[in-house]
């Protein structure tokens, strides 16, 4: 993500999409598109991409004041003040009568136009026309934009985007998109990202696939302070995840109930999970081996279609590797809960880079993780690699996201919803600065979109980011730092 600024506009701009600003007066529009509201909502029943900042006729417009752009479809852009007036190569700038200051007015007040694809050619330059029909023009570009972008994201049958990078409104029944001011509005908002998410992931199994576990147990080691097992269990049926279980020896030697951390590795193909209980990689650190040492019970699954776990997915019925991972890790909060030393429906998440995103889509989907760690697992998806999002597309991440590589603002969801989706639950997240992977200002950016959620909840302080100095790593001191975070919301 970039941002562009000039004395009159602060536009946040996604991939080296280009963005004007198209400004036009209320009079321009016809009676029967008068209402703010409903050339809202024609526009966006269109599929249009033009974003309309909307005004009551009794409120007004302060121009000195910054103002989030309220987005209809698939940009987010933030307009600082607006003046003086940023004269751009569109032709409508030469309209009279622009709403450029504190005055009442009713309807739309301006369309910022974001240019993202290939758009209709602009009206005839205004100085070759009468004034009505300079109007009559821009209204006619503005329309058939509307209609040149109708039906994109056909492929999924889901209401118009809600703006990513602004989570304080929420669609209501009626369509009506408004402000969110209590928590029952956010869980209306909640909702929609989990129907969004699932759109792309897969829908999370059922009661079918809750098979008993038949846990087995493969091999024991004796580690100092916690024993290590290597086990299989039943996920699903015709599934069996293959998983290392650490249990401090002081869980089996006394009644004492342990709190239980769920670990996911990060991508390994060469040795998958076992690189969280050993230490195998310079910068994949063994962490569920340093909970099990603090006296955590840890349990660390394998994802799917990496190392030597390779279900076959689609005869299972899943269509994304991520929905497989986040159902066997659910399954494994199952399996915990039936240790008589584990402390029930109060577990942790950890993971770094894979396992830092595995950990998050796991909590935003099952209630029962109470608190996540995040290292080097996620920025937005139109920061990700400069917007090329091929590598969430493979078959052990999420496919669906294909049908969106060149079309980035319609993607169902990003990071910004996921991260507001777990509140309030605590959030321990690393970006170093120097990771190549994901971007730590783009990770930056979705915790400060987050923040209002978690403020809206009381809990501001559950969210922490830190930023080391370092690149795609979960150095020792974050590991500290990030292991207390866990032991204080579970102990």
């Amino acid at each position: 993500m970039e941002n562009q600024k000039s004395p009159a506009l602060h536009i946040t701009k996604y991939h080296q999409i280009s963005t004007e600003t198209l400004t036009f007066p209320q009079s321009a529009l016809p009676m029967t598109l008068n209402d703010a509201a409903g050339l809202g909502q024609y526009l966006t029943n269109a599929g249009t991409i033009v974003a309309l900042h909307l005004r009551s006729p009794s409120n007004q417009l302060f121009v000195k004041q910054s103002v989030q752009q309220t987005v209809t479809g698939d940009f987010s852009i933030s307009i600082t003040p607006f003046l003086p007036f940023r004269r751009s190569t569109t032709p409508s700038t030469c309209l009279e009568d622009h709403f450029m200051m504190s005055i009442p007015f009713s309807g739309i007040t301006r369309i910022v136009h974001a240019l993202g694809l290939t758009v209709p050619a602009s009206p005839a330059p205004c100085a070759e026309m009468s004034k009505p029909d300079r109007r009559v023009a821009l209204l006619t570009w503005i329309l058939s934009m509307a209609v040149s972008f109708a039906g994109r994201g056909a492929e999924l049958s889901l209401a118009p985007q809600l703006p990513h990078t602004n989570l304080l409104v929420y669609r209501k029944s009626d369509g009506e998109i408004v402000p969110v001011k209590t928590k029952a509005d956010w869980q209306r908002r909640r909702a929609e990202i989990l129907e969004r998410m699932q759109s792309i992931m897969g829908t999370v199994p059922g009661t079918e696939k809750r098979c008993a576990l038949d846990v087995k147990a493969e091999t024991e080691a004796e580690q100092g302070p916690y024993i290590r097992r290597y086990i299989t269990y039943a996920s699903e049926p015709g599934s069996r995840v293959p998983a290392w279980l650490l249990i401090p020896k002081a869980a089996l030697q006394s009644n004492q109930k342990c709190p239980a951390v769920l670990a996911l590795h990060p991508t390994d193909m060469e040795y998958g999970h076992r690189v969280v209980v050993e230490d195998l990689r310079a910068h994949y650190r063994a962490y569920a081996r340093d909970l099990a040492e603090r006296g955590f019970v840890v349990i660390a699954p394998a994802y799917p279609l990496m190392a030597n776990y390779q279900p076959e997915l689609k005869a299972l019925g899943y269509q994304s590797g991520t929905m497989k991972a986040i159902w066997d890790n659910m399954r494994a909060l199952d399996l915990l809960e039936t240790l008589p030393f584990v402390k029930k429906g109060l577990f942790g998440a950890i993971g770094h880079s894979l396992g830092g995103h595995n950990a998050i889509f796991t909590a935003v989907l099952d209630p029962r993780l109470k608190v996540v760690v995040s290292s080097c697992g996620f920025d937005s998806f139109f920061d990700y690699m400069d917007g090329n999002i091929t590598g969430w597309t493979s078959d052990r991440y999420m496919p669906k996201l294909r049908q969106f590589s060149s079309r980035l603002p319609q993607i169902p969801f990003d990071f910004y919803e996921l991260i507001g989706a777990l509140v309030p639950s605590p959030v321990f997240i690393s970006a170093p600065l120097n990771d190549t992977n994901f971007k730590s200002h783009s990770v930056e950016a979705i915790v400060r979109a987050a923040g209002p959620i978690y403020r809206l909840y009381g809990v501001p302080q559950n969210l922490r980011l830190v930023q080391p100095d370092c690149g795609h790593d979960f150095p020792p001191e974050v590991r500290e730092e990030a292991y207390q975070f866990l032991s204080d919301a579970l102990r």
